[in-house]
């Protein structure tokens, strides 16, 4: 076993995990853009980290705040209420 394994084996869980991270935001914008600056996060100074956290926090926040806002892009076709389902405008 060398000295570097543990990180080594760390260090490549942690692709593994942004891998996945990346499929499932495939259609989030914004989450593909905070995943970004997370895997480029050796790059930046240890000083910064906290500073980058807190905004990765702040954006996720808003994203799960947001979260049930959109609107179904589908209309329901049991939903009287729905024009589209009901063949209105």
């Amino acid at each position: 076993m060398t000295d570097g394994a543990p990180h080594d084996e760390t260090a490549e869980h942690a692709q593994e995990l942004l891998a996945r991270a990346r499929e499932a935001v495939t259609e989030r914008p914004e989450l593909a853009g905070l995943l970004d600056r997370i895997e480029r996060l050796d790059e930046v100074d240890l000083e910064r980290h906290p500073e980058l956290f807190e905004q990765v926090h702040q954006v996720l926040r808003t994203v799960l705040a947001n979260a049930g806002d959109a609107p179904d892009p589908l209309p329901h076709p049991d939903d009287p209420s729905d024009q589209h389902a009901a063949g209105g405008a």
